[in-house]
């Protein structure tokens, strides 16, 4: 192997370890993978365990990142089941979550949950319809208080031309 693709190989590793992170989280471990959903937003996969045995889930990120597109999921376990129990994981209350596993699975663990939470998310976005009924001044108003609580009164004129006619 050249010196200069050495080079370039460790600038490589370098680069995915600078995407990828992983830290403590309240009650356990968060990862962030390198699968991306559609918004382009990377996947975390949280782990919880003890001495011998893991548990990873998205912690309901997946049905998180199709509401935040308006996208509304009811009875999300029951729609699914069928794209999360053949990857060998299970879905409770919006969670997908991987059984409980040996501790030297957590790498596949992870895999399979982000995997999988992707895949999901892509599901959803080919087959759900998308809420286009927003209220963009809502929106807006909403952002403001939450951003400039003190300085921002509902009664202020928010300033700009519409474009519809």
């Amino acid at each position: 192997m050249s010196a200069e693709l050495k080079e370039f190989a460790n600038f490589v590793s370098r680069s995915m370890k600078e995407i990828s992170s992983v830290h403590m989280e309240g009650d356990g471990i968060l990862v962030t993978t390198h699968c991306m959903y559609p918004s382009n937003g990377l996947v975390r996969v949280k782990l919880r365990g003890g001495s011998n045995t893991v548990v990873a889930s998205d912690e309901g990120e997946t049905l998180g990142e199709a509401l935040s597109a308006g996208i509304f999921v009811p009875k999300a376990d029951r729609l699914l089941r069928h794209l999360i129990e053949p990857q060998g994981l299970k879905i409770k209350e919006g969670v997908i979550h991987s059984p409980r596993m040996p501790l030297d699975a957590t790498p596949l663990a992870i895999l399979l949950v982000a995997n999988t939470a992707k895949e999901v998310s892509q599901w959803l976005y080919d087959h759900r319809k998308i809420k286009r009924d927003r209220d963009f001044r809502r929106l807006l108003a909403d952002f403001l208080k939450g951003t400039f609580d003190e300085q921002y009164s509902s009664k202020t004129r928010i300033v700009g031309a519409s474009n519809k006619e």
